[in-house]
């Protein structure tokens, strides 16, 4: 059917994945050989993509917006027995994502979102980033440790995004050691709330850090613990005042708020 829709400027399949289920979401089938392009596509939206799909090996030229991500998001999938009983969230691995990104010449390209986790291809995999996407603007990273004893070295990735000259605004998800996680009924509020200024603290430290892009408007970093996932925002602007202060913003999926249940099993929002 896509092959019948060159002119298409915007794809999106993301669904939750079965439990009963052992694949990925793949679009054109593993390994084969594309006998077209995309050379209107603008958008590209993906959960849980195949490595091996055709579609990396697609010429697309003109994309802007792509996001290689998790449904419902992994943070709540972790914690949250309506969503870990019925489905699975098989997270990418850095190697898989680079691995993916490396199949893709889009020079265009102004967002992009990926949702993996670590490995030792991690400092491979941003450097790739900041070299592949030269007109980058906002840069989204949802990256879960390896190893629950693992530490975030979240300076050195902080430095490595900070190459990116284009850059105005970054989100990051760490999956910090002591982050407390996402709301659950019998949720640890004291945990939770010892955390916070910690994550405002780290969250100047990273903002400090991609000062070197001229063109950085503010940087953000997760707080699972609150509403539906809630975006601590740091405006470039609140750095050298004594009394600057964090933006919060709830975390929402497409406008719809993020506590909303995943689809249905095997269903998808699909757009053409």
């Amino acid at each position: 059917m896509l092959r019948r829709m060159q002119n298409l400027r915007s794809l999106t399949l993301k669904g939750a994945l079965p439990a009963s289920t052992t694949g990925r979401h793949c679009v054109l089938g593993r390994l084969q050989a594309p006998d077209f392009n995309f050379h209107e596509l603008r958008t590209l939206v993906l959960s849980y993509p195949d490595p091996e799909d055709a579609v990396f090996s697609i010429h697309m030229p003109q994309l802007l917006h792509l996001s290689l991500r998790d449904w419902p998001r992994h943070y709540d999938f972790r914690v949250l027995p309506d969503y870990h009983m019925p489905y699975r969230s098989p997270l990418l691995s850095a190697t898989q994502m680079l691995s993916i990104l490396s199949r893709l010449h889009v020079p265009e390209l102004r967002t992009l979102e990926l949702v993996y986790r670590a490995d030792e291809t991690d400092d491979e995999l941003l450097r790739h980033i900041v070299h592949a996407f030269p007109k980058l603007r906002h840069l989204e990273i949802h990256r879960y440790r390896q190893r629950r004893g693992s530490t975030v070295d979240y300076e050195r990735i902080a430095r490595t995004i900070s190459s990116l000259e284009t850059l105005a605004t970054v989100r990051l998800h760490l999956d910090f050691r002591d982050d407390p996680g996402a709301y659950v009924v019998d949720f640890d509020y004291e945990a939770a709330y010892s955390w916070y200024p910690k994550l405002v603290q780290r969250g100047w430290e990273v903002l400090g850090m991609l000062n070197a892009c001229p063109e950085l408007e503010s940087a953000a970093l997760l707080y699972a613990a609150e509403g539906p996932g809630t975006w601590v925002r740091f405006d470039r602007s609140q750095l050298a005042l004594a009394g600057r202060k964090p933006v919060k913003n709830y975390a929402l999926e497409n406008g719809h708020d993020a506590t909303a249940p995943p689809l249905a099993p095997g269903q998808g929002q699909f757009y053409l």
